[in-house]
């Protein structure tokens, strides 16, 4: 986790300013990152009390929250690489979902099970992005997501507890790692040397 810190904190070789479009890229991406925080703590909380608003809550959380990383990929990789992290990124809200209901369950089969797919998911998430962009290192990425993984499985158990207290901990915890995981991937775009100006989505 320092390592992460450490990254996230240190700025971007050679860039002494930030243009206005890759200060801007860096606001959208954090706050994609903490819009899917936000959306994942609360589908979490309706599948583990099977609220009313589950299907709501569910149809936000998968079907447009991911939407935003796609339009945001597209513009800088192209729609087949922007496709193939959105089912990546679609899965792991599924896999989120599974285990907060096998482990309100207590279904500890499915729950081991579970927990595996949702690291499985992140490794493969992890390669997927160092193949696209060589600033974004697998293991940088890997060792964030894990981090990101074992602070969901925690707010799981918060809930399923009905710790509150403990859940809107390790959601400020979520919160504030959902930056780290914006801006490293926002420095990695802003490192590949892209340019920005009147840039439009690429096939």
């Amino acid at each position: 986790m320092d390592k992460i810190k450490y990254m996230h904190a240190t700025p971007l070789a050679g860039k002494r300013y930030l243009t206005f479009e890759q200060f801007n890229l860096i606001t959208d991406i954090r706050n994609q990152w903490q819009q899917l925080t936000t959306w994942i703590m609360l589908l979490i909380k309706c599948a583990v009390e099977q609220s009313e608003s589950l299907e709501t809550v569910a149809e936000k959380t998968y079907s447009k929250i991911p939407l935003d990383f796609y339009y945001t990929f597209q513009v800088f990789y192209g729609k087949t690489q922007a496709e193939f992290f959105l089912r990546l990124l679609s899965n792991h809200i599924l896999i989120v979902w599974k285990l907060a209901e096998t482990v309100k369950n207590n279904e500890q089969e499915l729950v081991d099970k579970t927990t595996i797919d949702l690291y499985n998911n992140s490794d493969e998430l992890a390669l997927f992005l160092a193949e696209v962009n060589p600033f974004w290192a697998q293991t940088v990425w890997k060792q964030a997501l894990d981090y990101y993984n074992a602070m969901i499985i925690e707010q799981i158990i918060a809930i399923v507890q009905k710790d509150y207290k403990k859940m809107v901990k390790i959601y400020d915890s979520m919160i504030d790692h959902a930056i780290i995981l914006g801006d490293i991937m926002s420095r990695g775009i802003i490192a590949s040397g892209v340019v920005f100006e009147d840039r439009e989505p690429t096939e």
